[in-house]
């Protein structure tokens, strides 16, 4: 009996650690770029823990695959392992920072998610990958919802995953007569409007109607800029046509290299719980702030190495708050970034990162920034005892500051 205890015991223990979902132990050693101590971009040896198989860039967290592919990209893989490796190390980089916090969705954090490299198609909510034929896309990247019911019944169902697109040098001036394209669009055009006479209108009104405000408004000459402004709108496409053709420069950005990319992405996932997976400039402004911290690099994404001539985010640059800063057409600005940055000086970096994460369940895809993102801070500061009166009085005056 004892014998067979012995034998019962030994081949339990065996499959335990012979079962592949539980053969968390792979390490492999390779090389990814990260920045030194001096900001220089350089490569380094590094150990990618967690993996699931002994040749491919497959792991217990995160799958990097090639395009539309399902298979795990394989370590002998010259052309794309690199970029593979280096994904997998600030991946693993950006989920440890999530994991050491507070409050944090461990649901979220303990998912498998698919990373695609290289990928040009356009997320289709139907069919998951746009046609080849469709749109293709470069220099960017993307994190995409799970699929819903608007899915085909003939297409798998797909989870959240993010995709990376490849980088494709093009000229700014080509770039400027996408942008007046966007002008001329009429949705974009009367977006941009309503924005410019929703600011002016919620001037006159802020401190209710009376004769005083409306002299005020006129004297100002509120009411001239605004018509001025609405002009220039009708006229803009026209000028960005104009002003391209004398400014040529070459743009790229390789998105899978850029270490603030990934993790600016990565959050993108993480606060997906609550937070909808859209650019606007309030959402986009999260996850350039959990960027930056993720980093420990304030400013970020400015020409690394030979993989980008974007130029990137700036928490110290000098706007002061404008409405137009709430169109779509901004969403990649630092304002936002400024904000939530700001807020550390005040809380610590540690409570700012509790209370941002907080309160993205505040947010949604209306959230503009004056009312929205300002009403989500202070909402959260009660929840996390984090409402002194000495707090509370600091950001009152950090807001205004800023124009807020």
């Amino acid at each position: 009996k004892v014998q067979m205890k012995h034998i019962f015991f030994k081949l339990v223990f065996s499959l335990y650690f012979c079962i592949p979902g539980n053969l968390y132990a792979y390490e492999y050693l390779t090389s990814v770029y990260d920045f030194d101590k001096n900001g220089h971009f350089i490569l380094k040896e590094v150990i990618l823990k967690d993996l699931l198989s002994r040749n491919t860039f497959d792991g217990k967290y995160f799958k990097i695959v090639h395009g539309k592919s399902d298979d795990a990209i394989k370590f002998n893989n010259n052309e794309h392992a690199l970029k593979a490796s280096h994904l997998y190390y600030h991946l693993q980089k950006a989920r440890l920072f999530f994991l050491k916090k507070k409050s944090i969705n461990h649901h979220l954090i303990s998912n498998k998610i698919v990373i695609r490299i290289d990928i040009t198609n356009t997320f289709d909510s139907y069919a998951h990958f746009a046609h080849d034929n469709y749109k293709q896309t470069y220099n960017t990247a993307i994190t995409i919802p799970k699929s819903n019911h608007l899915r085909l019944p003939l297409v798998p169902p797909w989870s959240s995953e993010i995709w990376f697109r490849p980088a494709k040098v093009i000229l700014t001036a080509g770039a400027t007569q996408q942008l007046a394209a966007l002008f001329e669009d009429k949705d974009t055009s009367n977006s941009f409007g309503m924005i410019l006479v929703e600011g002016a209108f919620n001037r006159l009104f802020e401190n209710g109607l009376s004769r005083e405000t409306f002299q005020s408004f006129s004297q100002d000459r509120s009411i001239l800029w605004l018509g001025a402004s609405l002009v220039l709108l009708k006229t803009l496409p026209t000028v960005i046509r104009f002003a391209g053709r004398g400014y040529k420069r070459k743009y790229y950005l390789d998105t899978a290299m850029i270490p603030e990319i990934i993790y600016h992405e990565y959050t993108h996932y993480i606060l997906s719980d609550y937070m909808p997976l859209n650019s606007t400039p309030v959402i986009e402004g999260y996850a350039n702030y959990f960027a930056g911290r993720i980093s420990d690099r304030a400013i970020w994404g400015k020409r690394p190495g030979q993989y980008s001539q974007d130029r990137g985010r700036n928490p110290y640059e000098r706007d002061l708050y404008q409405f137009h800063f709430e169109s779509k057409v901004f969403a990649t600005s630092s304002f936002v970034y400024k904000l939530l940055w700001g807020l550390r000086p005040i809380l610590s970096e540690d409570n700012s990162d509790q209370l941002i994460y907080h309160s993205r369940q505040f947010i949604n895809n209306q959230s503009n920034i004056k009312n929205g993102l300002v009403d989500a801070i202070f909402t959260s500061l009660p929840i996390l005892n984090m409402d002194d009166n000495n707090h509370k009085l600091q950001l009152h005056k950090f807001m205004q500051q800023l124009g807020l």
